[in-house]
């Protein structure tokens, strides 16, 4: 005699026998069948296999002869990131700098697009420049902005300053 949880099958699953639950599972599945489907069943499952099989393959019935549809356009890459506030500085400098600039466009502020911006700088820059025969200031304001922030530039232009040789006769230079 054994004591209660004791027994050699604890969870009590020897009246489980595979055989017995395999045939339970066949009655249950042929008491199942119902009634036969329809034909208007059987023809919405057919048209439906074949839809299937023509979105996975990609051609549509009457296309043999058409091209698939292109894919998606390539997108364009983003402009980069431009530092508004950098260039709205470098337009003010060159205004103080310059008085005598002209302006493209006439509110250019931090709420103006980067391309405004952009446009506004190039004018002031061309301006600066050698576009209507003068001197190339452009050059010049590079070359002080340069020469001010940076000490080895600054040695550079004051040692090709001094090794200029102006001739004895010319009384202009």
């Amino acid at each position: 005699m054994s004591l209660p949880g004791t027994s050699d099958d604890p969870l009590e699953l020897g009246d489980l026998n595979p055989e017995l639950i395999q045939a339970r599972i066949d009655a249950r599945d042929t008491g199942k069948k119902g009634k036969e489907p329809t034909q208007l069943e059987r023809d919405k499952e057919a048209r439906l296999a074949q839809k299937e099989a023509r979105l996975n393959t990609g051609a549509a019935p009457g296309a043999k002869g058409k091209q698939p549809p292109p894919s998606a356009p390539p997108t364009t890459p983003l402009p980069p990131q431009v530092n508004k506030s950098l260039l709205l500085d470098k337009i003010a400098a060159y205004r103080e700098r310059f008085p005598h600039l002209k302006k493209r466009n006439n509110n250019v502020t931090a709420k103006s697009t980067a391309d405004e911006i952009l446009d506004e700088l190039h004018y002031c820059e061309l301006q600066l420049g050698s576009a209507n025969g003068g001197p190339n200031i452009g050059a010049t304001v590079v070359t002080v902005h340069a020469a001010n922030s940076n000490p080895e530039m600054a040695r550079a232009v004051k040692s090709m300053n001094q090794a200029v040789n102006v001739p004895k006769n010319a009384k202009d230079l």
